[in-house]
């Protein structure tokens, strides 16, 4: 049987099986919603629902992806043959999110985005990656065969052809790919539902959502009324970020695992400054805008003046609802720093009983990050923090498509070590501003 016709099959069965999953969460819910609101409501009945409907989200998550990965094979099959016929939204997305409160919270599963020239630009949503297997070649590889002379002869190649004049390269394409995903997996960001795109060049217009449209009724002959501004262009302006990542000389050349160190290095800094700068870059100085700066934020600031401590989960539901108030999906996380997310797991009842999430945000994921400072000033408070939730699959990170790496021998030559200089070009835009709230001036109990 024709490949194309095999996958359509495929695709059609997974879709059912999603649809029958998300049908079946939603009904337990529904039951669940009714127990609670009992009187005296079983608890054992009520513990069973709720592992039930956490298994069916993970089952849930599971036959998306098998769906898109189905559907990701077919576009690959008709790019071969020319035979296009997935032209409609709803053939790359089972669900549109801002329907979908029950099965996916919010996430976005559409897979391209089409550019002025019709040229389809992928997007890679949380938990997916841009490439299917590892590349032949790890970034850490190459580094060390920058420095020793040695390696495998694909190695070597990939250095006489992505080496310039000034003894940098530029990693392959493939390579980079890879460590784009192994980026992306420690990013905090990216866990909550951030979406990835490759920039082509340093400059590329997105639409964003500035206000909702307004609708009227209409009299027959009557002038109809201009609605509020509801798109603009946002512009992704991609920023320089650089890492210095420095090794001894005895270490990279006795080391069994000096690609591996030298690679994760490098993951490392760079998916904790991209994080960073996200929640709070400034927009100068060659920094990108973080979340928090756009004016669309919603803020909810605890205590009169001097912050206050969290002593029950109230703020961040609060948050939520700032969210609907804005017409926005269901937030995707809550992220805040280790101190936050140990007050709110200790949260403790006058018996000294652990307190349970609300109903409200139990599936909510909290996420801690120490790229979320304590030491926020609010008031003669100094020591102040904060909460940021939201529907992360607004937020739209922007790769450039290329990356360099240099040698630096002789800078760092008298305390005999080498030092590795990368740089890579990125931004992060709000694909709607209002999709984000926080709750700010958390100070310690």
């Amino acid at each position: 049987m024709d490949r194309e016709v095999v996958l359509k099959e495929k695709i059609g069965d997974a879709r059912k099986k999603l649809h029958d999953k998300k049908s079946d969460r939603a009904s337990k819910i529904n039951e669940l919603e009714t127990l609670l609101n009992r009187d005296n409501p079983p608890q054992k009945k009520i513990s069973a629902l709720q592992n039930d409907i956490s298994d069916l989200k993970n089952e849930i998550i599971s036959a998306e992806n098998k769906h898109n990965a189905l559907v990701d094979d077919l576009l690959g099959v008709q790019s071969h043959t020319g035979n296009h016929t997935l032209t409609n939204e709803n053939d790359f997305m089972f669900d549109h999110p801002s329907n979908d409160r029950n099965g996916s919270n919010g996430r976005n599963n559409k897979k391209h985005w089409i550019d002025n020239n019709g040229n389809k630009i992928r997007i890679v949503n949380s938990g997916e990656n841009f490439t299917k297997r590892d590349p032949d070649i790890s970034l850490g590889e190459l580094a060390s065969a920058m420095i020793t002379g040695k390696g495998r002869a694909d190695v070597k190649n990939a250095l006489s052809e992505g080496t310039d004049s000034a003894g940098g390269f530029t990693v392959p394409s493939a390579t980079l790919e890879n460590f784009f995903d192994k980026m992306r997996s420690k990013s905090r960001v990216v866990q909550a539902g951030a979406r990835t795109i490759k920039l082509d060049t340093d400059s590329t217009t997105i639409a964003r959502i500035v206000s909702d449209p307004t609708a009227s009724w209409h009299v027959e002959n009557a002038s109809i009324s201009d609605s509020d501004l509801t798109f603009e262009g946002a512009e992704f302006q991609a920023k320089t970020l650089v890492c210095l990542v420095k090794a001894s000389r005895e270490l990279v050349q006795d080391s069994l695992n000096i690609e591996e160190v030298i690679e994760a290095a490098f993951i490392g800094v760079i998916s904790a400054e991209l994080d960073r700068a996200m929640f709070f870059g400034t927009g100068s100085g060659g920094e990108m805008k973080g979340i928090t700066q756009y004016s669309g934020i919603s803020t909810t600031t605890l205590g009169s003046g001097n912050g206050g401590a969290l002593t029950n989960y109230d703020p961040l539901v609060t948050a939520y609802r700032k969210l609907l108030d804005e017409n926005s999906s269901a937030p995707t996380a809550y992220l805040m720093s280790p101190r936050e997310w140990e007050a709110l797991a200790t949260l403790k009842d006058s018996n000294n009983r652990y307190l349970d999430k609300p109903q409200a945000i139990t599936e909510i994921p909290f996420m801690e990050t120490t790229n979320i400072p304590i030491t926020d000033a609010i008031g003669t408070s100094n020591d102040a923090s904060r909460i940021i939730t939201g529907n992360f699959n607004d937020l739209v990170i922007g790769l450039r498509s290329e990356m360099r790496v240099e040698l630096l021998k002789e800078s760092f030559a008298q305390n005999y070590q080498y030092g590795f200089l990368v740089h890579m070009r990125v931004d992060a835009i709000p694909a709607r501003e209002k999709s984000f709230s926080e709750v700010t001036g958390i100070t310690p109990a």
